[in-house]
């Protein structure tokens, strides 16, 4: 009998799994599983999944062995499934997964979808201001909350993450939940299960879903907080700099070695020296090879490799001058901590401020003198004139300012603690402030960090306009450029001296406290 009806409910099936893929989105959708009662994928066998202690439920329809459920009988704990699918943000940069969740308890911490540790992609419970709520993992920034839990509620869910642009959306319902999301690599597998009650139609997607396209398959309208649903595509200008880091060498070109020594391999990628030019020598790009290396030659006729940023790095092109290539070298290096002449550098800067700062009166007088003279304007019949002083009357009643001493280096120390304060806070958002978000009309600021660098821009700009004014005021105009340049080239020395002096801060007190750590550590030994 059971032979004769198999082809009618093969049928039947896949008429049924038809009818409810028909509000389902095909565009994008790697892998679908209905959940019911077993792992299955609708598509693929090779996307199978696994289950242990799984049962059946009603789903959301009411029809019966159509949801999967997660129901502890006795001592036997939940099911569980096992899903072959890797949502690492190296594997899919952009996903949306969607499925439908019923919890039968809600006082307890449930884990109903993960797929690694707590860092990673997944959904879990947090009890949160009184009660359960569904979260989405955001990775190193912690949790995305969600609306309560409810018992016995089925409850539609939307976990969107776009890992070029560090962002999540996490809808519940008609409700839109948003944050920023820096995600760790995940496990090869998804994990469901952990919680008391039933899931139906797991679904993942490889882009990210409209809005209308999720209320789709919500069936409902999604219009709470519906404005934070959009994502703004930062990821253009990592784009952009990843251009501008690979080598710009092309076939053809022409070097001058800078420095003492280049040396050239005798393969791509190799450690082997197989020649060394010298300062001056010419060096031809022959040939562009695989990973920006590139077989070169010198006026020798010796023929060797290297890659593009070391010839760049170590050579200027011919008619290009050599002192300038190595200030724009030395400019590049100047914040790599770990160069000692960098540190010596730091100390004789911080002399030339200690000494500009005590001596800025006398510096401001020999302006002065220089910039302003007095002049003769005549009247009448006088031979002699008026002596008369051309000054701007205004600021020269708050120029030169007094205090603080360290005025006139104000805006280089504030740029650089913003830089090593900025760097501990958050490296990435301030990568994109300096290369995209640094604008005078805020645009795309989400997070705190945003506000407080554009706060601080902006104290640097009038800082820097109120020292111009200032210079033209005491000086004038020909003599303040000059001083103007002075201010500009101290300032850059500020900015290197509280970088390196905010490090060599930090280092020390965590140098302190690893050592009052290993004391005490030191003397508990000695107790036993």
């Amino acid at each position: 009998m059971y032979k004769i009806l198999r082809p009618l409910l093969l049928i039947l099936s896949a008429f049924t799994a038809c009818c409810s893929l028909a509000q389902i989105p095909v565009t994008g959708l790697s892998a679908h599983y209905p959940l019911d009662g077993n792992a299955l994928e609708i598509k693929s066998d090779s996307l199978n999944g696994r289950s242990t202690g799984l049962r059946t439920g009603t789903d959301r329809s009411g029809n019966q062995g159509k949801a999967a459920a997660f129901i502890p009988r006795g001592n036997e704990g939940y099911g569980s499934v096992t899903l072959p699918v890797d949502i690492s943000p190296d594997k899919a940069p952009v996903i949306t997964i969607c499925f439908w969740i019923k919890a039968n308890e809600t006082y307890l911490k449930m884990m109903p979808f993960r797929s690694g540790e707590k860092k990673t992609r997944g959904m879990l419970t947090e009890y949160i201001n009184g009660a359960q709520r569904w979260t989405a993992g955001a990775g190193k920034d912690g949790l995305i909350a969600g609306s309560a839990v409810l018992k016995d509620q089925w409850t539609f869910v939307a976990l969107i993450y776009d890992s070029p642009n560090e962002q999540a959306r996490f809808i519940v319902n008609s409700e839109v939940f948003a944050g920023r999301a820096r995600m760790s690599k995940g496990t090869s597998f998804i994990t469901l299960g952990a919680f008391n009650g039933l899931m139906d139609e797991f679904m993942l997607f490889n882009r990210i879903l409209s809005l209308q396209e999720l209320q789709q398959l919500y069936g409902k309208a999604i219009d709470v907080n519906a404005g934070d649903f959009e994502i703004q595509d930062r990821s253009d200008y990592r784009k952009r700099l990843e251009n501008e880091r690979k080598s710009k060498v092309r076939t053809g070109d022409q070097f001058i070695v800078g420095y003492g020594e280049l040396l050239i391999r005798d393969s791509i990628k190799s450690p082997n020296t197989l020649y060394v030019f010298k300062e001056g020598d010419t060096v031809t790009a022959l040939k562009a090879l695989r990973d920006e290396w590139f077989e070169v030659r010198n006026q020798q006729n010796q023929t060797g490799y290297i890659s593009g940023h070391t010839l760049e790095d170590n050579c200027y092109k011919t008619g290009n001058n050599k002192t300038i290539f190595r200030f724009v070298n030395w400019l590049g290096q100047i914040f790599q901590l770990h160069r000692l002449r960098n540190w010596l550098l730091v100390a004789l800067f911080t002399v030339i401020l200690v000494l500009v700062v005590r001596g800025r009166a006398e510096l401001n007088n020999w302006f002065q003198k220089i910039g302003k003279k007095d002049s003769r304007e005549a009247f009448g019949s006088r031979s002699e004139g008026t002596p008369v002083r051309r000054k701007l009357k205004i600021p020269e009643g708050f120029f030169p300012v007094e205090w603080p001493k360290w005025w006139m280096i104000s805006p280089g120390l504030i740029f650089g603690l913003m830089l090593i304060g900025g760097s501990f806070w958050d490296t990435g958002e301030m990568e994109w402030y300096f290369n995209e978000g640094a604008t005078l009309i805020p645009q795309g600021f989400t997070l705190p960090i945003h506000w407080v660098l554009w706060s601080l821009t902006l104290l640097i700009f009038i800082l820097m306009a109120a020292l111009t004014i200032e210079s033209i005021s005491i000086a004038g105009m020909l003599a303040g450029l000059l001083r103007i340049l002075m201010l500009a080239i101290l300032n850059f020395m500020a900015i290197v001296v509280a970088f390196y002096l905010s490090v060599g801060l930090i280092l020390a007190i965590v140098g302190f406290i690893l050592f009052f750590i290993a004391i005490i550590a030191l003397l508990g030994r000695r107790r036993y």
